[in-house]
C-alpha cells in the first residue's frame, strides 16, 4: 500500500505537468545545495519550479500525460523543471547554470507540446521573449500595410495638388471668369 505522502507527491506533480508550458528533465547530480537553492530562486523569480523526486513517483506521475515517454529516460538524479509563463525563460536559466557550472545536465526538454533535445537548448535560449518575437511578426505584418497606406496618400495629396493648380492656372487664363468677379462686386 502506497504511503499517502507518496500519493500526495505523485498528485503535485501530476497536476504540475498539467500546467506547465515547459518542461526540462535535468540530472542534478553534483549540485551543490547552495547552488541548487539559487537554480530554484531564478526559477521561481521567472514563473517556475524546479522539483526533485524519486524515479518511480515521477514515472507514476507521467502516466496518462503528453510526456509519458520521459519515463524512458529516468535515470539517476532526476530533477523536473517547470515553465508556467513564458516557456524561454527557463530554457535561459537552465542554458547559463549550464555554462556557469556544467550542471544540471538538459536530457530532454519539452516547449509547449514539441520534444527538444539538450543540444537544442542553447538555441531556445538565445531567443528573445515571446513578447518581443510577437512584436517582430506584428511589425512585419504592419509594414506592407503602413507603406501601402503612405503610398496611396501620396497619390490622393499628388492628384489634389494637381487639380488646384489646375484650377489656379485656369483662373488666370480665363478672362470670363475675372470679368463675372468684377460685375458681381
Amino acid at each position: 500500500m502506497p504511503k499517502p505522502e507518496k500519493i500526495k507527491q505523485v498528485e503535485e506533480l501530476k497536476e504540475k505537468l498539467g500546467r506547465t508550458k515547459s518542461l526540462f528533465v535535468t540530472d542534478y547530480s553534483g549540485l551543490n545545495v547552495f547552488d541548487l537553492s539559487h537554480l530554484r530562486r531564478e526559477l521561481k523569480k521567472s514563473g517556475g519550479e524546479f522539483r526533485v523526486a524519486k524515479n518511480t513517483l515521477i514515472r507514476r506521475a507521467l502516466e496518462g500525460t503528453s510526456y509519458a515517454e520521459v519515463s524512458q529516460l529516468l535515470a539517476g538524479q532526476t530533477g523536473l523543471g517547470f515553465g508556467y509563463d513564458d516557456p524561454t525563460v527557463p530554457a535561459k536559466i537552465f542554458h547559463d547554470f549550464f555554462k556557469r557550472l556544467e550542471k544540471p545536465k538538459v536530457k530532454v526538454f519539452y516547449l509547449e507540446g514539441r520534444q527538444w533535445t539538450s543540444r537544442e537548448l542553447s538555441q531556445i535560449a538565445t531567443l528573445p521573449p515571446k513578447e518581443v518575437l510577437l512584436s517582430l511578426v506584428l511589425a512585419g505584418i504592419q509594414a506592407p500595410l503602413v507603406n501601402l497606406v503612405s503610398t496611396l496618400d501620396g497619390m490622393l495629396a499628388n492628384l489634389v495638388r494637381t487639380i488646384d493648380s489646375l484650377h489656379d492656372k485656369r483662373a488666370k487664363d480665363s478672362p470670363a471668369t475675372s470679368e463675372i468677379k468684377v460685375k458681381e462686386e
